[in-house]
């Protein structure tokens, strides 16, 4: 019972491991699983209030506690009533990343027009690994939290910056 999101979570969890219990964890509210052979150590945002003018950014930074040969980063971004609005990974952006030893950081800075609507939203970074992309090794749903304020409010699910020209014959 629940949300579809809620439903489809669960429903996930059943085929993977443990959840992974990581240093950076804050609170028993956090809700992260995988296998834990590579983490999301951290996660920041250039600012916690985006306007008009200013591109979505934010950097995470991933510890391999394995040796892993071909992670694959990635993260969804998702409104207040939980609907998932856009995403993508390395592998789609094609930016695949170089294998990781045990102990290797590395950071990953993303980068997107601010396409969204007012309100509040959601950063799940993810990261699996296997030729097919289907071992997890750390999904973190609600990582970090960020609003969007901007001057033209819309009750859409996105607001992208739009052209208008008007010309009599």
């Amino acid at each position: 019972r629940g949300s579809a999101r809620e439903v489809a979570s669960k429903y996930s969890k059943l085929f993977l491991g443990e959840s992974v219990d990581t240093p950076n964890a804050s609170t028993e509210n956090e809700k992260r699983w995988g296998d834990g052979a590579l983490q999301v150590s951290k996660i920041d945002l250039s600012c916690k209030v985006f306007t008009n003018d200013k591109k979505i950014s934010f950097s995470e930074t991933i510890t391999a506690n394995i040796d892993v040969a071909d992670p694959v980063a990635g993260f969804l971004i998702k409104n207040a009533s939980g609907e998932s609005i856009l995403g993508t990974n390395t592998r789609i952006k094609k930016k695949e990343l170089s294998p990781m030893k045990k102990g290797e950081k590395i950071i990953i800075e993303w980068e997107l027009d601010n396409l969204l609507s007012d309100g509040e939203y959601y950063i799940d970074p993810a990261i699996v690994y296997g030729n097919s992309g289907t071992d997890i090794a750390d999904w973190w749903e609600d990582a970090v939290k960020f609003t969007v304020r901007k001057e033209e409010q819309v009750p859409y699910l996105i607001n992208p910056e739009i052209s208008i020209k008007i010309s009599t014959k």
